[in-house]
């Protein structure tokens, strides 16, 4: 089921990112900067639009890491997502909102403010 989207404008989504058995890294941008480009869902995205708003929530570490923003209705499905899962199988392209995404160092305290 989809959210009725007619005439709402972007959207903003808590997305979670990494899971309890593969954590976002503290220096995740050295490693994981693959998500500012895409972002994997395990199910198909049928509310998000281009211009909607991602807010990263690291899964396990208490952060959000990143804002994204949505570049594309198109969802792609590959077999095999990020670390070669079976897990992830959607994605949708994103792009870096220029200052939104940093490393952290674990402090779970960090706030995360967005101007647009």
């Amino acid at each position: 089921m989809a959210y009725d989207r007619t005439n709402t404008g972007p959207w903003i989504w808590v997305k979670l990112v990494g899971s309890a058995d593969h954590r976002l890294e503290p220096l995740w941008l050295d490693g994981r900067g693959d998500l500012l480009r895409k972002v994997w869902f395990p199910k198909h995205p049928r509310s998000i639009r281009s211009g909607d708003l991602l807010v990263y929530y690291a899964a396990g570490r208490g952060v959000f890491p990143a804002v994204v923003e949505v570049v594309s209705d198109d969802v792609q499905q590959r077999p095999q997502g990020p670390m070669h899962s079976p897990r992830w199988p959607w994605y949708m392209a994103v792009r870096r909102l220029p200052g939104s995404s940093w490393n952290f160092d674990g402090d779970p305290t960090g706030i995360v403010m967005v101007r647009r």
